[in-house]
């Protein structure tokens, strides 16, 4: 009977262990758009124009304003 208790605790605690790291990595990232939803919106003019069946032609407008610009990090890798 100890010697179950023994396993059984083992187990409890190698489980509470486990339970308590962490399987993601930190990271970067730019969550500011969860707190503020219009932060994202990009909102542009467009118009669609179709030629004939086959071909559509497609125009939109983007205020600059509206655009965050970054420049690219030197160390980063594009995936």
């Amino acid at each position: 009977m100890k010697l179950n208790l023994k396993y059984i605790f083992s187990i409890v605690v190698i489980l509470f262990v486990m339970a308590c790291s962490s399987t993601q990595n930190t990271s970067n990232r730019n969550v500011a758009g969860i707190y503020m939803p219009g932060i994202n919106l990009i909102d542009p003019l467009y118009k669609v124009f179709h030629e004939n069946d086959t071909v559509t032609k497609f125009f939109f407008r983007l205020n600059a304003e509206n655009i965050l610009y970054t420049k690219k990090r030197v160390d980063s890798v594009y995936t």
